[in-house]
């Protein structure tokens, strides 16, 4: 998976998810760097890696937290034709079959 940019979550006011126990405060900057699905992120927050659940999360910032920029992300898969070739293959136009994603 490769994300850029990454995405920008600025903390306006007091920002508590319970489900996730991430806290923003007003300055924080939260970097999402990835959607990981049903509506969840992997992100940094103070250096450390976080999950975070995109609900509450706005442009508009109406819950403390605003989206400043999406992450936009892209899926590279790798690939072996044995004795033949190798390569990378942008996934965002292949249909697989039997995965989601990097899911199995």
């Amino acid at each position: 998976m490769v994300v850029n940019p990454v995405g920008l979550v600025l903390g306006i006011g007091d920002f508590r998810q319970p489900e996730t126990g991430v806290e923003l405060h007003a300055g924080d900057t939260l970097f999402v760097l990835e959607e990981v699905g049903e509506g969840r992120w992997h992100a940094r927050l103070h250096g450390e890696l976080v999950s975070v659940s995109s609900e509450q999360i706005d442009t508009d910032g109406n819950y403390g937290a605003k989206l400043v920029r999406a992450p936009y992300s892209q899926w590279w898969a790798h690939f072996v034709v044995p004795g033949f070739r190798s390569g990378w293959v942008l996934m965002d136009e292949v249909k697989e079959h039997g995965a989601d994603a990097c899911g199995a």
